[in-house]
Parts: structure tokens; sequence; C-alpha cells
């Protein structure tokens, strides 16, 4: 038999935070019965770097799909799935974001609609949206050929909000 792609890399960039055995139980979310998934862990390099390498690996993989999950967030077991599932229902989806909160008082989810315009509270729990913005600490990427053409620089948080800035915000992060 030949080599058999796995379906699914498993990206976790971590600073150290948390244990690779914490990351490595990730490994054992769900995913689809018979589905053959691979890790790849990036560490101590900034986010932007990291996650356009974790797209890289898993595209000479030859992954159909990315998982990505920060060492700060506590996704459910079934997270891939229900994003999965997602996908597979819509073929047009490309990304798909498990919702995540602020760990400041008043929390807040990582969803944008607009530029600048605070967070978007217009949902329902179980409900699949449309945003502008979102956050990628649970994030899962169809690795399609619109997707890969993006690349090799999928993230970055040298960005700007407005065409005259002088420089990207000290605030961007690689989520927009």
């Amino acid at each position: 038999m030949g080599r058999i792609d796995p379906l699914i890399g498993l990206g976790v960039p971590t600073l150290g935070r948390v244990s690779l055995a914490w990351a490595g139980a990730y490994r054992r979310m769900g995913g689809p019965l018979g589905s053959n998934m691979v890790e790849i862990p990036v560490h101590n390099k900034p986010i932007g770097p990291a996650r356009n390498e974790m797209m890289q690996r898993a595209i000479e993989s030859g992954c159909s799909y990315l998982f990505m999950l920060a060492d700060d967030v506590l996704a459910p077991g079934d997270a891939i799935t229900r994003l999965l599932q997602r996908m597979w229902d819509d073929p047009t989806v490309h990304l798909a974001t498990g919702v995540y909160w602020t760990k400041t008082w008043p929390t807040s989810p990582y969803l944008w609609r607009g530029m600048q315009r605070g967070p978007f509270l217009d949902w329902k729990l179980g409900e699949y949206l449309e945003v502008d913005y979102a956050g990628c600490d649970c994030l899962l990427i169809r690795l399609s050929d619109e997707i890969k053409a993006l690349g090799p620089e999928w993230f970055s948080t040298e960005w700007l909000w407005e065409a005259e800035q002088p420089a990207p915000d000290k605030l961007a992060t690689e989520d927009f």
C-alpha cells in the first residue's frame, strides 16, 4: 500500500506556556473515524512566522486541512469534527474558527464585523455566522488551491489600518 496523506495537520504555536504533553493531548482530539492526523508543533517563534511554518509543513505533508490551536486556549474535544463538518457541509468555506473569549473582564468573543467597531455580539450559541475578522487560536483551514496561492506569507503582524499610516501598529496581530 502506498503512502496515506494525512487529512488534517494539527498546528500548535507555542512559547512554552504549556508542556508538549498538553499539546499532544490535542493530537487525540476527535477527528473523523478512520482519518489520519499529523502533529506540526512550532516552538519559540513569533506568532506570524510560526503560523506560516505550520501552513507550509501541512501543505508539504499533503494535509487537506490544518487545525491551529493556541497553547492558551482550551477547546472542546469535538472542536475539530464540528469545524470540519461545517466545511464538509459547505465546500465554499475555507476558514472556520471556534469562538473563544478574552481573559479580561468583561469578557468578549474574538469576533468582529466592521473595522474597529468592537466585538461582534449578535449571535447565538451553535450558530454558524460570517465575520470580517476573528481570532486564529482555534482555527480550521481548508488547504485549497485558493488558500495555498495566498502564501507563503499567510499570516503577518506587519499590516496597516490605513494606507497613510507610516508603520504597522504595535497592537497588530496576525488574526486580521
